[in-house]
């Protein structure tokens, strides 16, 4: 299987964004707690990491899911995410409340949801694809970093592609996608780090 190009994993990621994503994002700018822990329990199934938290860390103490997860994310800000060691920080104490275990991957996924910029997702095909050997998150982020350096120009390409492929995203709150619409975001240097993910994943899983 080849891997698949920037124009086809910014179209990839459009009809993420619009199915999946923007909902966590849009639930984390608000104040709702019930709207917050829906949608940590939605990214944690889309994501695949909801075995990474057994109920008995919560439901089963009578908590609501993904409370504990919840208490420890909205204490921060975007100054507090910025670097792989903050991070790593988060992913321990929200570890600590789940057995120990590690939750490196599960925080950023999170932490994601909640900031974007400037949280970059930790994902194990994404590892490999960038020829990380540890499991060491600063590594991780600097080889992401110069991996997204390098490739900046064409992904940029790429996303200024998707004004012509508006008609064939899917529909958007029942809405078809306009132009303006797919300008306002493609533009973003989130949306762009997320194409990146999308073609890291698919290389690292061939």
């Amino acid at each position: 299987m080849p891997i698949q190009s920037f124009e086809f994993c910014s179209f990839s990621y459009l009809n993420f964004w619009i199915s999946n994503d923007q909902f966590y994002c849009k639930a984390f700018e608000g104040n709702n707690e019930d709207e917050k822990l829906k949608a940590l329990k939605d990214v944690s199934v889309k994501y695949g990491i909801a075995r990474n938290f057994p109920l008995c860390y919560d439901e089963q103490k009578s908590i609501r899911r993904f409370i504990p997860v919840l208490k420890i994310i909205d204490k921060y800000t975007n100054s507090d995410v910025d670097t792989a060691e903050k991070i790593e920080k988060i992913a321990e104490e929200i570890s600590g409340e789940y057995g120990g275990r590690g939750l490196k991957s599960a925080t950023t996924k999170f932490l994601w949801a909640k900031f974007k910029i400037p949280v970059i997702i930790y994902d194990s095909q994404a590892k490999i694809a960038l020829g990380v050997k540890s499991a060491d998150l600063i590594e991780y982020y600097n080889k992401w970093r110069e991996c997204f350096n390098t490739n900046r120009s064409g992904v940029e390409n790429a996303c200024c592609k998707l004004l012509e492929l508006h008609e064939y995203a899917i529909k958007n709150n029942g809405q078809n996608v306009t132009k303006e619409y797919i300008k306002s975001i493609s533009e973003q240097r989130w949306f762009q780090e997320r194409v990146l993910d999308f073609y890291l994943w698919n290389k690292g899983n061939l």
